[in-house]
């Protein structure tokens, strides 16, 4: 059976038979539901990958996700939650890195990640769900990591902007970007 075949099995299952012809908005639906049912039956939310190209290290993962807030406001009214709207959305975060090999014990790291959404979601419905800036629902890119570090048997420094996981800090603290910082450590 075919990946699409599965999809379209599972579809089936929760009582969706495509019409003959749909509006557009329809599709969109049809769409989203597709692209989480695959993100479920590829079993994890987040694929990486990694190659070492020369002793060079580029790596990547997508994080993909479907976000939702209640906050009992469907409407956004002022006086109810802050004035916060319920906001939902599915978006998918592509992430790529590059990190140089250790010479003379320093080793830099570039990572680029963007959040998108492909133009499937309903932009009113996204104005609080800490993907998207509430303002204008834009896919965008950002640096998430630039570093040059420095590490032998008794020394580890760091300066730039690092992504930081620590039990504080845990994978699933972020929202659907990695938490970065900028650093200088010792």
């Amino acid at each position: 059976m075919s990946y699409a075949e599965k999809v379209l099995m599972m579809a089936r299952l929760f009582g969706y038979h495509p019409p003959f012809t749909q509006q557009q908005t329809g599709s969109k639906n049809l769409l989203l539901l597709f692209l989480f049912i695959a993100v479920m039956l590829c079993g994890q939310p987040r694929v990486s990958l990694a190659y070492d190209i020369y002793g060079f290290t580029l790596s990547g993962d997508v994080r993909a996700g479907w976000v939702q807030y209640d906050y009992s406001n469907p409407r956004g009214r002022p006086d109810i939650n802050k004035g916060h709207q319920d906001s939902r959305g599915f978006y998918i975060i592509p992430k790529l890195s590059l990190e140089t090999p250790s010479y003379h014990n320093f080793r830099a790291k570039i990572t680029g990640a963007f959040a998108t959404d492909f133009g499937l979601n309903d932009h009113d419905r996204e104005s609080r769900n800490f993907v998207f800036d509430g303002d204008d629902n834009e896919s965008f890119a950002i640096l998430q990591e630039l570093y040059v570090a420095y590490e032998n048997d008794w020394h580890k420094a760091l300066i730039g902007r690092h992504e930081i996981s620590t039990p504080m800090i845990e994978a699933d603290d972020y929202y659907m970007l990695a938490n970065s910082f900028e650093v200088a450590s010792y």
